[in-house]
């Protein structure tokens, strides 16, 4: 007979199902917005700063937080308290102050900066989502997404910036460095992404301002670059609100109400009801996201 396609098969080589190759498909269909948004990210954020001017990306770099409020809204989560809104445009004032100097705006950069704030947003939110509805880890849902959301990057990195790479001297060095930049990056993503997952998409986001508040002041402190006293200010009151934001985090976290302890009587009945309201939710989650 005819052998079996390799997407056919299971890890064992063994041939799946009809109903495995149904769920297959209808995985793969979950993880193309996925796949399409990971891969086009990186894509628009380096096409953004090609046209526009460093303060214009770094500020679009600042307005994906509230993109990522609202995604993170649109998907069930809680909403914020006002403190911790508070606090975010608090982050958000701050790292303008240190990052955005000038700012030269043109129609064509404008609307690349907007699409790249909203599929940024979008990318973090949906991982966190999936691998929370999909019990997914970290890795397994890279190497689901990753292989394909490469070759996407590839491609459009090609045809965005294939002129430089043809005309680029490329030398033995630099194959080094691009293996060892590969190599960096690979942990780079991945400790973002056991950050969204186990975390929040909100609590990368917040962390990357924070590297950058981090990486202005040491290099000012540490190695004498140029800082002025308003981007000190701006820095310093940043760190200080994502202290507050964590603060307030974990202070509405202690005043959730904990589970009142169960008799013996009690634990069958218990068990089974908590079982059918998980199977009931998991499935009308599991409708949800696919529709």
């Amino acid at each position: 007979g005819m052998l079996p396609r390799s997407a056919d098969v299971d890890k064992n080589g063994h041939p799946l199902s009809s109903v495995a190759r149904r769920e297959k498909a209808r995985e793969q269909r979950v993880l193309l917005p996925l796949v399409v948004t990971t891969a086009l990210a990186p894509v628009l954020a380096n096409y953004s700063l090609l046209l526009n001017s460093v303060g214009v990306y770094q500020l679009s770099k600042v307005l994906v937080t509230p993109a990522i409020v609202g995604f993170e809204r649109s998907r069930g989560g809680k909403p914020l308290s006002t403190e911790r809104i508070a606090c975010l445009f608090v982050v958000s004032l701050g790292v303008c102050v240190v990052t955005v100097s000038d700012v030269t705006v043109n129609v064509y950069g404008l609307a690349v900066a907007t699409v790249n704030i909203g599929v940024a947003g979008y990318y973090k939110v949906e991982w966190a989502h999936v691998c929370r509805v999909r019990k997914y880890k970290s890795l397994e849902l890279m190497s689901l997404v990753m292989p394909k959301a490469t070759l996407m990057l590839a491609v459009m990195s090609l045809v965005i910036e294939g002129r430089q790479i043809y005309t680029y001297n490329f030398e033995s060095q630099t194959f080094v460095l691009l293996a060892f930049c590969g190599i960096t990056a690979f942990f780079t993503s991945w400790s973002g992404y056991v950050v969204i997952s186990r975390l929040s998409a909100l609590t990368h986001q917040l962390l990357g301002q924070a590297k950058t508040c981090v990486i202005l002041l040491a290099g000012h402190f540490f190695f004498a670059s140029s800082l002025g006293t308003t981007q000190m200010m701006g820095a310093s009151v940043a760190m200080a609100a994502m202290v507050s934001y964590t603060y307030f985090t974990v202070l509405e976290g202690e005043r959730q109400p904990s589970a009142l302890p169960m008799t013996t009587a009690d634990t069958g009945k218990s068990k089974a009801s908590a079982y059918a309201q998980s199977q009931a939710e998991g499935t009308m989650t599991s409708n949800a996201f696919i529709i």
